[in-house]
């Protein structure tokens, strides 16, 4: 079951957000314009609800505004996403009109929203489009059912740092290649395994039911995953940042890579805890898996003999049997023709505002 958000609704959160880059100084000095492409379907009812909330949270936050503050207005666009794929549609169109001065484009939904427009930015650095790109600050706002890789870890903060208008920081994306495919891309964490059945399941799953998906299909996913699929052995060659080779070959279960350490998926949990941006994890008996699963979880897991982490800067997978791909938490399925899969960390890729420090104006 599917939610459309009201229309008028969506368009007085993007003027209330566009109110708060106008107010804060430093933002107005850095943005003329402010594109808003916002998710304005929910999946389900209790999402629906969750977004109409953040949104009382941002009309909240306009309320600390003083008229007196307020400089020059930013004006702004709202783009509805429609479709699948759109948003990374209306992206692209916004990247490909010239524009000289700087422009902010905010994302309003989840991770799958995210990687969209974010995925509209890769292809034309991957394609070398022109200047154009370079002038495009991005902000992914936390407002979905998962919101790992947003810029902020709250609506509240979110607010804080549109007002703040803190310097842009430039993010990192991984590069996803499998043999006889487009390339894909991932911003948060890309992996292949258990944890990306988890993902295409319950994502097939969380619009008709509602609390965290994600947990219960990995409860279910621990015992039976491979009995269903199985875990054949798979082939990693790992490239350091020197350049310096590793090769390993195990039964793994789970290969999670992202463009740095320290990142969290599945709503939370922490499966690259440290500085090294790949884990892997090889299969054990189900009491094992019970067991480690809490760990994953919690962020722990790391330094258990089952576990190989490491920092890379290229990963090649090779692999004789079909086995999902999750990327931000879109799954899709690769067969033993799309093997060699090539992962690649490309640093600093795209603009970004995101949080370093907090403002809050006072009450007016």
């Amino acid at each position: 079951m599917t939610t459309r958000v009201d229309k008028n609704r969506l368009l007085t959160l993007a003027e209330d957000l566009s109110r708060i880059v106008s107010y804060g100084e430093k933002s107005r000095g850095r943005f003329s314009h402010v594109h808003f492409i916002v998710n304005s379907v929910a999946g389900g009812v209790a999402r629906a609800r969750r977004f109409l909330d953040a949104t009382e949270v941002v009309r909240r936050w306009t309320q600390r505004l003083r008229p007196a503050d307020q400089g020059i207005v930013i004006t702004h666009s709202v783009h509805l996403t429609e479709r699948p794929g759109h948003a990374s549609q209306i992206a692209g169109r916004i990247l490909d009109t010239p524009h000289t001065e700087g422009r902010l484009i905010v994302s309003i939904g989840g991770d799958g929203t995210h990687r969209e427009v974010f995925t509209a930015v890769a292809e034309r650095i991957d394609d070398s489009v022109g200047p154009d790109v370079g002038n495009a600050c991005m902000f992914r706002m936390p407002m979905g059912t998962g919101n790992d890789g947003a810029d902020a870890p709250s609506v509240e903060s979110a607010c804080s740092t549109l007002y703040s208008g803190v310097p842009a920081t430039c993010a990192g994306m991984v590069r996803v290649i499998p043999s006889g495919m487009p390339p894909m891309f991932a911003f948060n964490v890309t992996s292949i395994g258990i944890d990306a059945y988890v993902t295409d399941t319950s994502n097939r799953l969380k619009n008709a039911f509602p609390g965290d998906m994600y947990k219960i299909v990995a409860d279910v996913a621990t015992l039976f995953y491979e009995p269903l699929f199985g875990v054949g052995e798979i082939g990693l060659t790992l490239t350091d940042d020197q350049g310096k080779e590793q090769r390993h070959r195990d039964r793994y279960i789970l290969v999670a890579i992202g463009p740095t350490g320290r990142r969290v998926y599945g709503n939370g949990k922490r499966i690259l805890p440290s500085d090294d941006n790949l884990c892997a994890i090889r299969t054990v008996n189900v009491l094992r898996k019970i067991a480690m699963k809490k760990h994953v979880y919690g962020g722990t897991h790391v330094g258990f003999p089952t576990t190989l982490s490491a920092r890379v800067r290229k990963v090649v997978v090779d692999y004789a049997r079909r086995v999902p791909l999750q990327l931000d938490g879109e799954g899709v399925w690769l067969s033993p023709e799309n093997f060699p899969l090539t992962f690649e960390r490309i640093d600093c890729a795209i603009n970004v505002l995101t949080q370093t420090e907090h403002a809050t104006p006072q009450l007016s």
